[in-house]
């Protein structure tokens, strides 16, 4: 089944940016220009990932979040709200409706490539967080530790400490030296 990402939004430039950017990636662009028939529409695409502009027409987007979230197909899809500095998310709302997360316009298109590709994969935080960590190297776990760093050993005390200069100044003489004549 192909991965498909459904783009809810009123302006047809938005849709054509999200067209754009996934244009050559593995993952299809569905697009709708309204809340009215999104929930429809949704259901009979089953998208991998769902983005809702925040300033629909009409209806408001977070219900239309709340009624994609009652559906039982699209229950676990990520829905992410689009906003900008014009038209400003309201995070309690966002939060009580369901949705993920929210992306600001105008966005990195290769950060919007990685956050659907991350949620397309099925790929959680969950997860992630269970997963095993590589441990740090050993120069990294002394430093983190409380012990005080290690001394030098008794046989690297010969070795020259860095401050102390490496040249020593020549001793005086009581006539100047000659240059010898040019050849």
């Amino acid at each position: 089944m192909p991965k498909s990402v459904f783009v809810i939004d009123d302006s047809a430039t938005m849709r054509k940016v999200f067209e754009m950017t996934f244009a050559g990636e593995d993952i299809a662009v569905v697009t709708h220009d309204s809340a009215d028939g999104a929930v429809a529409r949704a259901r009979e695409l089953r998208p991998n990932a769902i983005i809702v502009d925040v300033n629909l027409p009409g209806t408001s987007s977070y219900d239309l979040v709340k009624s994609l979230r009652g559906e039982p197909n699209l229950s676990s899809v990520p829905v992410y709200l689009l906003y900008s500095d014009h038209s400003p998310l309201d995070e309690a709302a966002a939060r009580a409706a369901g949705a993920q997360g929210a992306v600001l316009k105008p966005f990195d298109s290769q950060a919007m490539i990685d956050r659907v590709r991350q949620s397309v994969s099925g790929a959680t935080a969950a997860a992630a967080a269970a997963a095993p960590r590589p441990r740090p190297h050993r120069c990294l776990r002394a430093l983190r530790s409380s012990r005080p760093p290690p001394r030098w050993p008794s046989t690297a005390r010969h070795l020259r400490p860095r401050w102390r200069p490496r040249w020593r100044p020549l001793p005086r003489r009581s006539a100047p030296r000659r240059l010898p004549p040019p050849r």
